[in-house]
């Protein structure tokens, strides 16, 4: 499986108990998202992917999912794994509406805004707790555009781009040297 068509969940940050069970933590923790039984790609130290199916999977906190995988099933298995990388099939992900998006997926994209025209293309996306940051690299310098939905004017995922109606002002701020 190609990275390109799965989605970064988060990283196993430590194990749980005595059965082999892990801890994910997630910065873009879809809602709704059942894993049970789903087949999964874990992502070594040398970005290989391997197949492996979750066996159960729970929320427990905000940002961080209990998943029990088959075939790791000791404390040394799990250990084995902890700092790999989770990875899973986009067709897992819960559909979003017209103006979401994951994180990941607008990489590349070309950001426009309606007044000023074209910004840039994302070159990161920041998941804060008050906000998600969309990253532009433009003229060497980093534009920091805050996601919210009211910015939001459309997701063209097709033409990969991202049409924003941003503040007055804002691109100014980073824009205008002094």
């Amino acid at each position: 499986m190609d990275k390109e068509k799965c989605f970064n969940l988060g990283k196993i940050i430590r194990v749980h108990g005595i059965h082999g069970e892990v801890v994910v933590f997630s910065n873009t923790l879809p809602h709704q998202l059942n894993l049970s039984s789903k087949n999964i790609f874990l992502e070594n130290f040398d970005s290989s992917l391997y197949p492996y199916v979750i066996a159960n999977c729970r929320k427990i906190k905000n940002n961080q999912l209990l998943i029990k995988i088959e075939g790791i099933n000791t404390i040394d298995e799990a250990q084995k794994i902890k700092g790999y990388a989770l990875w899973i099939p986009f067709e897992y992900l819960p559909e979003l509406t017209a103006h979401e998006f994951y994180s990941q997926e607008i990489i590349g994209f070309k950001l426009i805004d309606v007044q000023s025209g074209e910004v840039g293309y994302v070159n990161d996306v920041f998941d804060i707790p008050s906000n998600r940051l969309i990253q532009v690299i433009k003229n060497n310098k980093e534009i920091l555009i805050p996601a919210a939905k009211q910015f939001i004017t459309e997701i063209n995922r097709v033409e990969k781009t991202l049409i924003m109606d941003l503040p007055q002002g804002l691109l100014e701020v980073y824009l205008n040297d002094e």
